[in-house]
């Protein structure tokens, strides 16, 4: 079984917002097999990664796939990001309501390399949790429209 190492926005004193941090975590550990990644949207995009466009998002997963490896992906938290590019601050915002704007997540959840491993809707929630069923309807909108996003 593994244990998830998340990115992180960089916040603070924080470890592992930058790929090259996180690569070296999986180098330095003993048994790296035992260990995975979760991706954060907002953290890659609040740690300076512009995934708002399908180049920067295959340039962003090139990096985790050259330096980690695409295998040790293995869940996604999905959400938006109230704080601008690069801000280095941890504020998570609903489905297309932050500066990554639903279109990010377009070539995201289209992405082939990553259809069959599981995403976590991390965004902000009422008690009734109606903004979980409004973000899963974006999303699933997103799918449905002009088959799968080419991963180069």
């Amino acid at each position: 079984m593994a244990n998830f190492w998340e990115n992180t926005a960089g916040q603070g004193s924080c470890l592992g917002p930058r790929v090259p941090h996180l690569a070296e975590i999986f180098q330095r550990v003993k048994q790296p097999s035992r260990l995975g990644l979760c991706l954060d949207t907002a953290h890659f995009f609040e740690a300076g990664y512009d995934i708002r466009t399908r180049k920067g998002w295959n340039e962003a997963i090139s990096e985790v796939e050259t330096l980690i490896g695409l295998d040790q992906i293995l869940a996604f938290h999905l959400n938006d990001s109230k704080t601008d590019l690069a801000s280095r601050v941890d504020r998570h915002a609903g489905i297309g309501q932050g500066k990554l704007g639903v279109e990010a997540f377009r070539h995201i959840v289209k992405d082939a390399r990553f259809k069959t491993l599981p995403g976590c809707l991390e965004t902000p929630k009422s008690a009734d949790l109606h903004e979980d069923v409004e973000n899963l309807a974006i999303l699933r909108s997103l799918l449905k429209k002009a088959g799968s996003a080419k991963t180069g």
